[in-house]
């Protein structure tokens, strides 16, 4: 009954699971997804059999992990508010559904969850909001810890959750864009694109780490990388000419916009 069960096995979902079990042992964890070929995906990943049906999943795990699109949630929560009980603990990754919300449907405490696909290497970030009625330290703990096998994660009041997605959930993708477009300036040079990924990829990775562990402000790390009339302004000074930060916050508002309006 303290098994951890996932309810969608999609990118999200799979990369939680395939880590959690890892760390946690096979027996941890099950899911369930109403898509027989990502319930496959799952099992050749991992090894682990999905449950039968969505009934048998809510009824042999206490920890019920909703991993599904936010707009097939309502729906989900129609099918499952018999199955639950106060017994039960609800953890949501889905996006933009707040703990009232998911309190109209479901008896028990309430967690809103957001990892990121990094989960799959053990370094996502997860921040977390708890309901009110969620007083049992020991299973806090317990969750914190879960989600601690995926990465580091943050307790955070619940209306800053929304706000931290464009900022930790999605921010990899913009990442993996900037690490693409570099290689394809690389290849312009005459790198091969493997070299180039791996060159971009570890320099991302090694500034992340500095500005982690000095605490330095990001503009200050910076200043140390930009000699006086040297190379590196140059292309500092392109990038600001072209909006880069602009374009960077112009992103993050959009995506909190769409976060907005996912249920509409």
């Amino acid at each position: 009954m303290d098994k951890l069960g996932f309810i969608g096995a999609g990118n999200m979902g799979s990369a939680m699971i395939a880590r959690i079990s890892q760390k946690l042992g096979k027996e941890s964890v099950s899911y369930w997804d109403k898509d027989p070929r990502q319930n496959s995906a799952v099992t050749e990943m991992t090894g682990i059999q999905p449950e039968a049906s969505l009934p048998l999943l809510i009824n042999n795990c206490r920890y019920i992990v909703c991993a599904v699109k936010p707009q097939h949630v309502f729906e989900l929560l129609e099918n499952m508010r018999s199955l639950i009980t106060k017994e039960h603990i609800f953890i949501s990754v889905a996006p933009g559904i707040t703990i009232s919300e998911y309190q109209t449907f479901l008896p028990c405490p309430i967690v809103r969850a957001m990892p990121n696909i990094a989960a799959l290497v053990g370094e996502a970030m997860s921040v977390l909001a708890f309901s009110k009625d969620f007083t049992d330290e020991g299973k806090r703990e317990f969750i914190v810890g879960v989600f601690n096998t995926i990465g580091k994660s943050a307790i955070f009041d619940e209306r800053f959750v929304d706000s931290a997605i464009p900022l930790s959930g999605s921010s990899p993708a913009y990442i993996f864009m900037m690490i693409d477009a570099m290689a394809d300036a690389g290849v312009k040079l005459g790198i091969p694109r493997g070299i180039a990924e791996t060159m971009i990829a570890q320099s991302i990775y090694g500034a992340a780490k500095l500005f982690i562990e000095t605490g330095d402000h990001p503009s200050e790390l910076k200043d140390k990388v930009c000699s006086p009339g040297g190379t590196t302004i140059e292309a500092v000074a392109t990038l600001e000419r072209s909006g880069f930060r602009a374009a960077i916050i112009d992103a993050v508002d959009a995506c909190f916009e769409k976060i907005r309006n996912l249920k509409k």
